[in-house]
């Protein structure tokens, strides 16, 4: 059994690898270098079909983290090239690889995403739920195309104590410590 995770330099993957290896054979994918990074490439780079041909197990698992780092502040089309276009060449990338399962870690966001149709002209909380639908939507349609089991996750937020800025969940600790 082989485990692929995207956005291996993440908090959740940061937790989440060790406990895979304990059980699994784990291929870290991110852009960003981490101990947990085994191939630093984006998930949209069109070479990344030839990284993933050397992995020839016979069970393939994918947990998907890999999303835009940033939930405030970007403008619209950088929700959509992060959450749905990586995601677009992300999913090509995987053509005649056996996949057994796909975890995808998505957002609650997602949910009120549904009900927003994507345009340039939308603020940074309204196209980044909006995107995070369309990412589960793409991933929904190739699962179901390729007769692949998914889950699909909906975590509200995901805490660190690691300080970030770049975050909402961030913010409010910044703000919490005054």
């Amino acid at each position: 059994m082989e485990v692929l995770v995207t956005g291996s330099s993440g908090y959740v993957a940061s937790d989440l690898i060790p406990r895979l290896r304990n059980k699994a054979k784990v291929v870290g994918i991110d852009l960003s270098p981490s101990e947990y990074t085994d191939l630093q490439i984006s998930i949209a780079d069109r070479n990344l079909s030839y990284h993933l041909a050397k992995i020839t197990a016979e069970e393939l698992y994918i947990v998907n983290l890999a999303a835009a780092r940033f939930d405030f502040g970007a403008r619209a089309q950088e929700y959509y090239r992060l959450n749905v276009d990586c995601h677009q060449k992300f999913l090509l990338s995987l053509t005649g690889m056996k996949v057994n399962k796909f975890v995808h870690v998505s957002s609650v966001a997602a949910l009120d995403g549904r009900h927003i149709p994507f345009s340039e002209g939308l603020d940074c909380d309204d196209a980044y739920r909006s995107t995070k639908y369309l990412q589960e939507a793409i991933i929904q349609k190739w699962c179901d195309e390729h007769d692949v089991d998914l889950t699909i996750l909906y975590p509200s937020a995901i805490f660190s104590d690691d300080p970030r800025s770049d975050t909402n969940i961030g913010k409010l600790q910044s703000i919490s410590k005054f």
